[in-house]
């Protein structure tokens, strides 16, 4: 069996919520057909690479992507604001459990037939490493778009993807964009050859490739997937949740924090006051799965994306999905779903028509796993990986 190895981050399974999904989708489909396992280093100072494998102990940390209990905040927006400044000190999500097992110096010393290099950021190596077939990944070009246009964006980790993505171009047999707008950034911003690059089909994260065997019943709520971040349209969202008005009976909501204190504060304070709020700042597999089944629709107007992994779960689970009409977002939507205007009028007129209509969700759920090849994926990712020529949805991208 051809033997894979995914380099990571040491500690990847307790950052990047969204690569870290990625990731364990990857290694996941990867195994259907080859011993696909996960491999860092760290390097003391001055010396060379000291290598070693990460091993999971328990499979279902794939499907729930690392998040092993909830945290749920409920009431008004100013009651959830105020129970998440109190609480958010004591709470803690368990250590993922893994083990490691030691390579060594020489990463050919771990019989690696091919490496797929999974974290652009950690390549701090010139020369080749010695792997015979070598894969990149990029998730995005978003690190080095900030840097140069937003004010107090690290230069740093935009560095740090470019020195992977240099040695992407000079080293790699393959570099795979995880959507096809990620791939023309590369031709068009860092110098790749087109016949040196492709792109993933959309990753269905392993929690959608089941269908569920009950289905709740919907009700007139709005569902938001990380909204909390600066990136994902965050200014925007109270006002469209506000213009929508009594149509929208709950707010729901699940991820973490990732904006800064007073951007958290307008956030609440932007929504109608007496709105019943639920979020999830640490929700597990199966709860974002009763909230794309619970809610009438997701609002997702991100403003940067490397692929949009919420959008895939949600029209995977029946949920129409309402976004900003620009790439890669609108590659992904579904019969059924909506694109935004950036007219505030028409927007807040698209969530109160899909939170109000009686929306066929089953339908949609069909169309999703159709339009994102459900049954297809795995054979497509071990021939993406281990082919030697690059299959029909690579060569697309030339």
């Amino acid at each position: 069996m051809t033997r894979v190895g995914i380099l990571v981050e040491p500690d990847f399974l307790t950052r990047h919520v969204g690569v870290r999904n990625y990731l364990l989708t990857l290694q996941h489909y990867l195994s259907r057909g080859a011993d696909a396992r996960f491999v860092s280093f760290f390097r003391p100072q001055r010396h060379a690479p000291n290598w070693f494998r990460i091993h999971l102990r328990d499979a279902r940390f794939v499907r729930d992507n690392g998040i092993v209990d909830d945290w749920e905040l409920s009431g008004t927006p100013r009651e959830v604001l105020e129970r998440h400044r109190a609480a958010a000190a004591e709470a803690h999500a368990d250590a993922p459990a893994v083990w490691y097992s030691q390579i060594g110096p020489r990463l050919d010393a771990a019989g690696f037939d091919t490496l797929v290099i999974g974290n652009p950021w950690l390549v701090d190596f010139h020369e080749r490493l010695p792997v015979r077939r070598q894969v990149g990944i990029v998730y995005d070009a978003i690190p080095n778009r900030y840097c140069l246009t937003e004010a107090g964006k690290p230069f740093e980790f935009a560095h740090q993807h470019l020195a992977g993505f240099r040695y992407f171009r000079r080293h790699c047999d393959m570099t795979l964009g995880i959507s096809e707008a990620v791939t023309e950034d590369l031709v068009r911003l860092f110098g790749f050859e087109p016949n040196q690059v492709g792109w993933f089909p959309p990753l269905v994260p392993v929690g959608c490739l089941d269908r569920a065997a009950t289905v709740p019943a919907r009700t007139r709520s709005v569902l938001l997937a990380s909204p909390l971040d600066r990136r994902k349209g965050l200014a925007a969202m109270p006002r469209l949740i506000a213009a929508a008005g009594r149509s929208v009976d709950r707010l729901l909501m699940y991820g973490g924090v990732r904006c800064a204190p007073d951007e958290l504060n307008a956030f609440f304070h932007g929504l109608p006051k007496n709105l019943p709020v639920t979020w999830y700042p640490r929700a597990t597999a199966a709860t974002t799965e009763r909230l794309f089944r619970t809610a009438k629709l997701l609002v997702f107007p991100s403003l940067n994306e490397g692929l949009g992994l919420p959008l895939i779960e949600a029209q995977l689970r029946g949920c129409p999905a309402v976004t900003r009409d620009a790439r890669p977002m609108s590659d992904l939507v579904v019969p059924g779903s909506r694109l935004l205007t950036d007219d505030p009028a028409a927007d807040a007129d698209i969530v109160r028509e899909l939170v109000e209509s009686d929306f066929d969700h089953a339908k949609m759920e069909a169309g999703a796993r159709a339009f994102f090849h459900t049954d297809e994926l795995p054979g497509l990712v071990l021939r993406t990986i281990l082919d030697e020529a690059a299959n029909p949805a690579l060569r697309a991208a030339a």
